[in-house]
């Protein structure tokens, strides 16, 4: 377990490390022509949203008038994301301009200096820093590698009497991990004993490789939990910004729409009509996501089976995103190398802090066997 501190430390050290390696990132990208690396799924165009679209929902397209929007979202796009949900109201919907937005606000809105949150790691930067910059403490508990499992004992230990949140991550970024539904239970039911708000970042919910991989959202497992939702990622729309908060706890909820009017308060209008069609049509829109991710992953399995000297890979369970380790060379060496002979680029570790060698690497997008393709030239010259 590590901690996150305002001041000094391991911590601090990696994120320098960490903004050089992003320095020198831009300077290889320039070699670069395709990305394997990216988190969503490949962009949906306007005419393939449009072409979901009913008549109420085509109409109001049409006839869309750019004024400004509800504060807290149209209420047809709210009561699109509260059926994603049981029994929640859109009235308990609030949305966002993209996640980023949303965790920002609500780490803002509800932490103060002298809380104090756990948050399961490797994991999307802002989940952590962002609840620091708000003067909370972060203690990062990292998942086990050998599955990308959660040792429940060691986040029971982290736990303080001051910890506010447990945030998790499921389906996770950047490894494609779930976790087995006793252990859901397990950290749920520990939360309650503590007296600590339960938070599930969600953004790749509905994008399980298999039904019985799949969760309950955080806030049908349990009344007092949040979930963190967006239209970015299994919905293939990152270019909206559209993303959401849902809690039911009135409280946070009411701090939560206060925080939102002074952040936000005109969200964009063509967006959320284009977020309410994808809803309305969101078997469609899935359908076609899980099919970029059944046409891929096959490929990597056989790559990293053809490879298993060099790489360790553990099978995604969801997302569009694996976390392969590296064997025999240094990872930052190799995302250079990579990018600069096979024009591609991947994102290091470090890039989420994590010390391990370990890369991201994306089957999402419709040229990922051509990523492959170029990975397995690379590996062939410089591994073998």
């Amino acid at each position: 377990m590590s901690a996150i501190k305002p001041t000094g430390g391991k911590g601090r050290e990696r994120l320098e490390h960490r903004l050089r390696l992003e320095e020198q990132m831009t300077e290889w990208k320039k070699h670069t022509d395709m990305t394997m690396h990216e988190s969503d799924v490949q962009p949906m165009k306007m005419s393939e949203v449009i072409a979901l679209a009913d008549d109420e929902l085509r109409s109001d397209w049409e006839n869309l008038t750019l004024k400004y929007t509800e504060t807290p979202g149209g209420i047809k796009l709210r009561t699109e994301v509260a059926k994603l949900y049981k029994g929640v109201d859109p009235s308990q919907v609030v949305i966002f301009a993209g996640a980023d937005e949303a965790i920002w606000v609500f780490f803002t809105a509800t932490l103060k200096p002298g809380d104090h949150i756990v948050v399961l790691w490797p994991a999307y930067e802002a989940l952590y820093q962002l609840a620091s910059l708000a003067g909370a403490e972060v203690s990062l508990v990292p998942l086990e590698p050998d599955g990308w499992s959660v040792d429940v004992d060691k986040v029971s230990k982290a736990l303080r009497p001051n910890t506010r949140f447990l945030v998790t991550n499921f389906p996770h970024n950047p490894t494609g991990a779930t976790i087995d539904k006793s252990t859901y239970k397990e950290l749920i039911d520990l939360c309650h004993e503590k007296g600590v708000t339960f938070v599930g970042d969600e953004v790749y919910h509905l994008l399980e490789h298999k039904l019985e991989y799949r969760l309950p959202p955080a806030v049908d497992a349990d009344e007092a939990a949040v979930s963190f939702g967006v239209m970015s990622k299994a919905y293939a729309l990152s270019g909206l910004r559209i993303g959401w908060i849902t809690i039911k706890e009135p409280k946070m909820l009411q701090k939560l729409k206060d925080l939102n009017g002074l952040a936000t308060p005109c969200k964009p209008a063509p967006s959320e009509v284009l977020a309410t069609i994808a809803l309305r049509a969101k078997d469609k829109v899935l359908a076609r996501s899980h099919k970029i991710i059944a046409d891929n992953l096959p490929l990597l399995d056989e790559f990293f089976e053809d490879y298993s000297d060099h790489f360790r890979w553990v099978r995604p369970r969801g997302a569009t995103v694996g976390f392969p380790e590296l064997i025999g060379m240094n990872v930052e060496k190799f995302t250079e190398q990579y990018a600069k002979q096979e024009h591609v680029m991947v994102w290091p570790g470090m890039i989420f802090n994590y010390p391990g060698n370990n890369f991201r690497i994306s089957y999402g997008r419709t040229w990922a066997p051509e990523g492959l393709r170029r990975l397995k030239h690379f590996a062939d010259k410089n591994l073998k």
